[in-house]
């Protein structure tokens, strides 16, 4: 099966290869692709996007986290130790009161994977 569709090939394959510029940068089984490669994601869903913003600055002054990603109300981010990351992040949002309505760790996707391997689409 050849196909720019990555949920496709998650749904359906077994062993995924990744061809960026003609040559081939990744052979394996989809769940190893997904596990070395791109790291899980904590989302974290906020009432308002002001709050998102607000929350965005605390914790780049307070953890130093920089890799972080907005769209809407969500705020979503990686890290080595997402369990550590998860606590420090509570600790945060009850002392400075911010409107939770959602944190989860979701899998990374073959869409994760392909854009850390060929730095995006380009």
């Amino acid at each position: 099966m050849s196909t720019h569709i990555l949920s496709d090939v998650e749904r359906v394959c077994d062993i995924v290869g990744i061809i960026h510029k003609g040559k081939m940068v990744m052979l394996d089984k989809v769940a190893t692709v997904k596990r070395h490669v791109a790291k899980p994601i904590l989302e974290l869903e906020f009432s308002n996007t002001a709050e998102v913003e607000r929350f965005k600055k605390l914790i780049e002054s307070h953890l130093g986290i920089k890799n972080i990603i907005i769209k809407s109300r969500i705020l979503s981010l990686t890290s080595e130790d997402l369990g550590a990351l998860r606590k420090r992040i509570y600790a945060l949002m009850t002392h400075y009161g911010f409107d939770l309505i959602r944190m989860e760790i979701k899998s990374a996707t073959l869409e994760d994977v392909f854009l850390k391997l060929t730095g995006g689409y380009r």
